[in-house]
């Protein structure tokens, strides 16, 4: 059902549902528009993440059992702020990119949270788009958050690199 959203909107990148209990399933493209299905791992907690092909048989896995949905920024700024959000920019995790989501959680009758819903697009899609726009023989366009920080560019440039030591985004 995820995938089928997920072309029905094809501007988002990665459409996922996350709940307390915990469970996760959750569907991305990569860098080689291929989909990336991740699902709760049931047995030993944390996610695999299966690359599909077209017909949708998995190419390969991976498995990540540090994953918690949970102690990620777009889940936990969601439930602290009780209702839809825009996140600000973050990077993803699985594949690496800087993505902006709207964010929904929701909750059982008794208002007990029961998760969240994460809506994502990939600010390369914002990249291509600024890309197009021709501004005399050389201009280029950025897009900067009120701090600084580099979120979208006409150069196709990464708003993020890989620390070497950490292999975190910065």
């Amino acid at each position: 059902q995820l995938a089928t959203q997920l072309r029905q909107f094809n501007q988002l990148s990665g459409i996922t549902l996350a709940t307390e209990t915990p469970n996760y399933a959750g569907i991305v493209y990569n860098e080689q528009g291929q989909r990336v299905l991740s699902l709760w791992n049931l047995a030993e907690a944390g996610v695999t993440d299966s690359v599909l092909d077209a017909t949708g048989k998995i190419l390969s896995q991976e498995v990540d059992l540090n994953y918690d949905h949970r102690r990620r920024p777009w889940y936990q700024a969601a439930v602290k702020a009780g209702r839809s959000i825009w996140q600000s920019p973050y990077v993803t995790i699985n594949p690496r990119r800087l993505v902006i989501s709207a964010d929904q959680p929701f909750y059982d009758n008794q208002g007990r949270l029961l998760g969240v819903a994460d809506a994502e697009l990939s600010l390369s899609n914002i990249n291509d788009f600024l890309s197009e726009i021709h501004l005399g023989k050389s201009g280029q366009t950025f897009i900067l958050e009120r701090n600084g920080e580099l979120v979208a560019t006409s150069t196709q440039q990464q708003p993020f690199q890989i620390n070497p030591k950490t292999q975190e985004p910065e």
